[in-house]
């Protein structure tokens, strides 16, 4: 079983723990762009696959089923270190605490989230590659939109992925090959859960 780092906006953060809270409500799915060698393929270690072939999902750089994923989000702590926020200190998380007081430390970008200060891990459980567009409306739905209608909710997660991705060459209309993750969330810190497997119905590593 091996963990990575995963960021997350805090929409998305706001829809992971709608999940945890009430299972089939949030967000159990997440789409990344796939990043393609000078010939179009995905690579691994000195192999490659077309992106339609089976075991293409073998490259993929988040994991495979039973891997873990830490959370990384937009954070703060209540303390007065204003160069690094210290170990065991008193955490904000801009997603649901932005109206709370000011962390007297100021907002600090997820990319710099440490390991430790991580509240919800993902234990993947499909692993797949596809088109963007090849996304249905249970899928888009699991993606975490809010109020999400079935008529509506492939458009609606159209809308949110040009919100991130346009900017970066990698629109909807471009149909880029996305990696669709699915996943179990869990509000538990990632050296929890591993530490403690059973109390987060974890299985462990074979």
């Amino acid at each position: 079983m091996k963990d990575r780092p995963i960021i997350f906006s805090g929409p998305m953060i706001r829809a992971l723990l709608r999940e945890i809270e009430k299972p089939g409500s949030g967000k159990t799915q997440t789409r990344r762009v796939v990043k393609l060698n000078l010939a179009g393929r995905v690579e691994l270690r000195g192999h490659n696959w077309h992106c339609d072939d089976p075991e293409a999902s073998r490259a993929c750089p988040y994991g495979q089923p039973g891997d873990l994923l830490w959370c990384r989000e937009t954070f703060g702590c209540y303390c007065h270190n204003s160069v690094q926020p210290i170990w065991g200190c008193e955490l904000a998380y801009r997603a649901t605490d932005e109206d709370h007081d000011y962390p007297l430390s100021g907002w600090r970008p997820s990319i710099h989230m440490p390991r430790w200060a991580s509240r919800i891990t993902l234990q993947l459980t499909d692993v797949r590659v596809q088109r963007v567009q090849d996304i249905g409306a249970p899928d888009a739905i699991a993606e975490g939109i809010d109020d999400p209608a079935v008529g509506q909710a492939v458009p609606d997660f159209a809308r949110l992925w040009d919100s991130i991705n346009e900017k970066r060459g990698f629109g909807w209309q471009s149909n880029p090959r996305v990696w669709a993750l699915t996943f179990k969330p869990i509000l538990a810190n990632i050296d929890d859960v591993l530490a403690h497997p059973e109390r987060h119905n974890i299985a462990r590593a074979a």
